[in-house]
């Protein structure tokens, strides 16, 4: 049961609960108000904003601004006066920040760069010739990876380029080297074994007999023969892969062989030529009145007489080199005996140990023969021997080709140990002249290494000439008068005739006795000379004729 008192107390309570219940909304109304009175009377602001969001970029991308602007309260653009750090390193990866800055104003906007896929750098290359080659090799290189920095190439050269070329002159090994951005070396070796530019070595030796010739090579070469090239006397013989050359044909002494290696390189190796084509000696009979004889390994002379006439049998080893002139000391000014000629020849030559056979073997000097205008022509001339060209020991001493003189002869021997005789023609018209010339550069490229210049040939290919119109001027066949007279049978055999009182018909048909192929006049008579001095001997001794002064003589030694 409440009472009264209980009951006030009830009201008064609620009355108090009523009253704090409205006292509460009536703040948060007030709160509300002042909200939206502090809202809608706040002043404007400053805009300053990012365009776009935190950033994440590849290695190596390039970072593009995504944007950014500023706007103050009173809405003006100051957008370009905002300040911008970027200290993106893009080959670095990492996190990085971008500054923003308007007075004390800052806004970043976060930027990631991603690391490669792979620091790893490939290197690729390729060379210009893998054969065998004698030529530099040109290596072109490719450098693959993102993270390169510079390459360091064989020949110390720097370079960031991640292509090009460089030179390789010599095997070995090279190596090119690449560098990333880490600092990391990477590299690759380049061995190079191919080049060669070394020519082949090596010896020739050539046998030649009288049925066939044969040449062997032995060369080296360290990338191996390819091929050899067989020449006789420049001409090319045949080109093939064999060490070994043999030809049912008598060869010169003048071989060589060319030699090519695999890498293109070759060179001339000279044959060491064994000459087995000699023949044997002709030895006088056993009735013959021997007057002197005496042989060594390369000369073998015996000289017999008969009658009135001497025959000087001669073999030599090289007719080609053995076959000599001696020639004045003073050509042009003074002349000489045979005998003292090769007296000069043995002093110059150092032929004091030397079997020697001295003869007569040039006629007439220059002003002997000709008038006077022609000497004046040619007063270098004066005093050599007759006709226009003069060859010493392999030295053309004169050449006057564009002379006219009357027709002569020239003697000589070939390098194939062939006795010549070559015509001089009348030289007075101009065409007479160019033919000349012509003939000159012919006996001048046969080769011989000394001229004998007088009357011509008697014995051609074995056959007495029957017209000696031109080799000996108002000379016929069986008038006596002194000879010196010289035949050829074979390479290696000689004869010489010699006589102040025989008939050329009587020689001509000795020579064709003896089996002579080639024979000519040395002489008409006034000069003739027969010599000869032993090996172990320092003195000359004379057999028929001292001979007149002449220019030059000839004479055979060992």
């Amino acid at each position: 049961m409440y009472t009264d008192e209980m009951i006030t107390t009830n009201k008064s309570n609620r009355n108090f609960n009523i009253n704090t219940n409205t006292l509460l909304i009536i703040a948060i109304a007030i709160v509300i108000i002042v909200i939206i009175y502090m809202l809608v009377t706040k002043e404007k602001e400053d805009e300053f904003t990012l365009v776009g969001n935190d950033l994440t970029i590849k290695y190596k991308e390039e970072y593009i601004e995504p944007g950014y602007k500023y706007i103050d309260k009173d809405n003006n653009d100051l957008t370009n006066k905002v300040q911008v750090v970027n200290n993106i390193n893009n080959k670095v990866p990492g996190t990085y920040k971008v500054i923003y800055r308007y007075n004390n104003k800052i806004l970043t906007r976060v930027v990631t760069v991603l690391k490669p896929d792979s620091y790893d750098i490939v290197i690729n290359y390729i060379v210009s010739k893998t054969d065998l080659t004698n030529e530099d090799i040109l290596v072109n290189y490719n450098i693959v990876g993102s993270t390169l920095y510079k390459i360091e190439l064989p020949n110390g050269n720097i370079t960031g380029n991640q292509e090009g070329s460089f030179i390789i002159n010599k095997n070995g090994t090279y190596v090119i080297k690449a560098y990333n951005e880490m600092n990391q070396l990477f590299q690759k070796e380049i061995i190079v074994n191919n080049i060669d530019k070394e020519i082949p070595t090596g010896t020739c030796k050539a046998t030649i007999t009288s049925k066939d010739s044969k040449m062997v090579v032995d060369a080296k070469d360290k990338s191996g023969i390819l091929k050899y090239e067989y020449y006789d006397d420049n001409k090319l013989l045949i080109s093939n892969s064999s060490s070994e050359y043999t030809t049912s044909n008598v060869l010169s002494k003048n071989l060589l062989v060319k030699v090519f290696d695999k890498a293109g390189n070759s060179s001339d190796i000279k044959c060491n030529v064994i000459d087995n084509r000699y023949h044997d000696p002709i030895k006088p009979n056993p009735d013959e009145n021997i007057v002197f004889q005496e042989e060594t390994e390369t000369l073998k002379t015996y000289i017999t007489k008969k009658g009135s006439y001497y025959l000087t049998r001669i073999w030599v080893k090289d007719a080609y080199s053995q076959f000599n002139k001696a020639a004045s000391p003073s050509y042009g000014d003074k002349l000489y005996t045979p005998k003292k000629l090769i007296e000069y020849a043995i002093s110059d030559k150092n032929l004091n140990n030397k079997l020697i056979v001295g003869f007569n073997a040039s006629g007439f000097y220059l002003k002997a023969t000709y008038d006077n205008d022609s000497v004046n022509a040619y007063p270098a001339y004066d005093k050599t021997a007759v006709g226009t060209i003069v060859i010493n020991n392999g030295v053309v001493f004169r050449n006057a080709y564009d002379h006219a003189v009357k027709q002569w002869y020239i003697t000589g021997i070939t390098k194939e140990n062939k006795m010549v005789i070559f015509e001089d023609n009348v030289a007075t018209s101009a065409s007479e002249i160019a033919n000349k010339q012509v003939w000159a550069k012919e006996v001048i490229n046969s080769g011989i290494r000394n001229t004998f210049n007088f009357a011509g040939p008697v014995i051609q290919n074995g056959q007495k000439l029957t017209s000696f119109s031109h080799s000996m001027p108002n000379y016929t066949n069986d008038i006596t008068k002194g000879l010196q007279m010289i035949c050829q049978i074979n390479e290696n055999n000689f004869v010489l005739f010699t006589s102040h009182s025989e008939t050329r018909n009587n020689a001509i048909n000795k020579f064709l006795e003896l089996g002579c192929k080639t024979a000519t006049n040395f002489d008409g008579g006034g000069s003739v000379a027969l010599l000869y001095k032993s090996k172990n001997s320092t003195e000359i001794t004379g057999v028929i004729g001292g001979g007149r002064e002449l220019p030059e003589t000839g004479y055979f030694t060992e």
